[in-house]
């Protein structure tokens, strides 16, 4: 049996689950959560706060780097997150239906360094 889907806007989603601070969500859930939950919870938040992330994401770099930590150096992950989060955020607007940014950050570092995240 399927269960039907259910659209909530991303603010919804965020109160469902009391998210008041993404760093404290992050730190709570990352051991007892996968990654997938966790991605989807910090996707809503970048949609609700895209305009001011696209203006600062230095505070994705530290959420990405509590995620990935050993992974890669910490040097090299923020630079390369850096570069990242910059031409994703140029590419995508508040209307991309399809907003998937630790995929797409994890594919990219993936692909980068040629080993699985």
């Amino acid at each position: 049996m399927l269960t039907p889907s259910l659209l909530l806007p991303s603010s919804e989603l965020l109160k469902i689950y009391e998210v008041k601070d993404i760093n404290d969500f992050i730190k709570s859930n990352l051991e007892d959560n996968n990654f997938s939950f966790i991605n989807r919870i910090l996707n809503c938040w970048i949609r609700e706060n895209f305009n001011d992330l696209k203006k600062n994401n230095n505070i994705l770099i530290n959420i990405y780097y509590q995620i990935f930590n050993n992974i890669i150096d910490k040097k090299i992950f923020e630079k390369e997150c850096k570069i990242f989060l910059n031409k994703w955020f140029k590419n995508k607007n508040i209307d991309t239906f399809f907003m998937d940014l630790g995929n797409d950050l994890e594919k990219y570092l993936s692909n980068k360094y040629d080993q699985k995240l």
